[in-house]
């Protein structure tokens, strides 16, 4: 009907769209998508144990020791917690952006410890006078054989002392793309310190094609010039430019890490003191992952499609029933209406089909070609030839010794020019001539069987 032939049309066109924002996304999805965000690094210590602590603590302690016995073991552990020191707390978050910048994709919030690879923490104090050691990392398991850390978004550092001293912290960024230092003999050239490798590869495009250093036979070859020559191999003045990348790794290496300078201070009210330090971050397109959902929607892995595909089959085993169901029936209908017609029609059809089954050897089996190419035919022509020889030869022979009985009076029949050798050359030439009928009747013969 003409609402199903609509509906096929408009179906149609939404397969185009559906097709062609598929392979929009796999085109976006193999691109580098990176935006930029600010981590900010909250620094601050607390105290425990100071010395103007204890004058406090001990104001509240009068009460509760003049209502107690006197005790008269020594507490170790009282000792122990009245050592003074300090914790150095340490944590980071991203950002959230702005309103005017707001995405429509919504950010899932990540621990501090999935920002860095790597944290360093060293204090500026002398070995000797403190047993604990003054530098401490942290790096994270990288190996996937190995069960993933337990995340965490602040991380915590203690030392015993009753004295100021400075901490220098490095931090080593995660960021998306991998941040990489050049080597200024190669940052010299494109201008850069840090950059990814595709963005270090760019530059060198853009550079090559500044310089017109494209090869101008093999557009694929690099020509050597005075600053990049560190690139190319020596005694070598041509190079692909896809090989350069295997060059370049040799003059880049990890990125600098964040490195700031905090004090860590004991005096009293410095607990509520904190510095913020804001650092630029680049992460992963949060949206890159609504992307796959879609397309893993439009491929039809997710349930909705996989129901739609479900529907579709049914309706196309619904269509294929309702055309076998018509069938029958105007068979049925033509020959409730006419019988003897109908299956003279029926009949003559399927003759023709038959025919038509039949029938695709005709042409070879009308041409000797057929009946040429098969050895065994060969072979029972030359067979039948010599035996029909043979027995006409004896047959000529036999019948010229009845006829002459004497020998004195006549010569041998081989040697009469006019006697048996020319009823030989006559029964031979008979006998081809019978050979010739009855292969031509037996190929027409079997010509005949195999039409029938």
């Amino acid at each position: 009907s003409d609402q199903f032939n609509k509906l096929q049309s408009i179906e149609e066109k939404i397969d185009w769209t559906i097709s062609r924002k598929r392979l929009e996304l796999e085109d976006s999805l193999k691109k580098t998508l990176a935006v930029k965000r600010r981590m900010r690094i909250k620094v601050w210590n607390t105290v425990d144990g100071q010395s103007w602590q204890k004058g406090l603590g001990d104001l509240e302690n009068k009460k509760e020791e003049l209502e107690k016995e006197p005790e008269t073991e020594i507490n170790m552990l009282s000792n122990i917690e009245a050592v003074p020191k300090w914790t150095l707390h340490i944590e980071g978050m991203l950002l959230e952006v702005t309103k005017e910048t707001l995405p429509k994709i919504l950010e899932t919030k990540r621990p501090f410890s999935s920002l860095i690879t790597g944290l360093l923490i060293k204090v500026e104090r002398p070995d000797e006078l403190y047993p604990e050691p003054n530098f401490v990392e942290w790096q994270r398991r990288t190996n996937p054989t190995t069960p993933s850390p337990n995340e965490f978004s602040e991380f915590k550092f203690t030392r015993t002392g009753s004295e100021r001293c400075q901490i220098r912290l490095a931090f080593h960024l995660d960021q998306f793309p991998q941040r990489l230092k050049l080597m200024p003999i190669l940052g010299d050239v494109l201008d850069l310190k840090e950059a990814s490798l595709s963005e270090i590869m760019d530059s060198i495009w853009r550079y090559v094609k500044k310089e017109r250093l494209q090869d101008s036979m093999d557009k694929r070859q690099i020509k050597k010039d005075q600053k990049l020559a560190c690139l190319f191999p020596p005694m070598c003045d041509k190079m692909p430019f896809h090989q350069l990348t295997d060059s370049v790794r040799r003059f880049i290496g990890m990125s600098e890490p964040v490195r700031i300078d905090y004090e860590i201070d004991v005096e009293e009210g410095c607990e509520g003191k904190a510095k913020y330090y804001d650092v630029e971050f680049s992460i992963e397109d949060p949206a890159k992952l609504h992307m796959m959902k879609v397309k893993e929607s439009l491929d039809g892995q997710d349930q909705i499609s996989k129901e739609i595909i479900a529907l579709d089959e049914q309706i196309m085993e619904s269509i294929a029933k309702l055309k076998e169901i018509k069938s029958k029936r105007d068979f049925y209908q033509d020959f409730s209406k006419d019988p003897i017609s109908f299956i003279k029609r029926w009949i003559n059809s399927q003759s023709e089909d038959l025919n038509e089954l039949l029938g695709l050897e005709d042409d070879r089996k009308r041409s000797s070609d057929f009946y040429q190419n098969n050895d065994w035919i060969h072979e029972a022509i030359k067979v039948y030839q010599l035996r029909e020889f043979n027995s006409k030869v004896v047959n000529s022979s036999t019948s010229s010794q009845q006829q002459q009985p004497l020998h004195s009076q006549h010569p041998h029949p081989l040697q009469h020019p006019n006697g048996s050798l020319g009823s030989i050359n006559h029964a031979v030439g008979a006998g081809f001539g019978g050979l010739n009928s009855v292969v031509g009747h037996g190929i027409n013969h079997n010509m005949n069987q195999i039409r029938r």
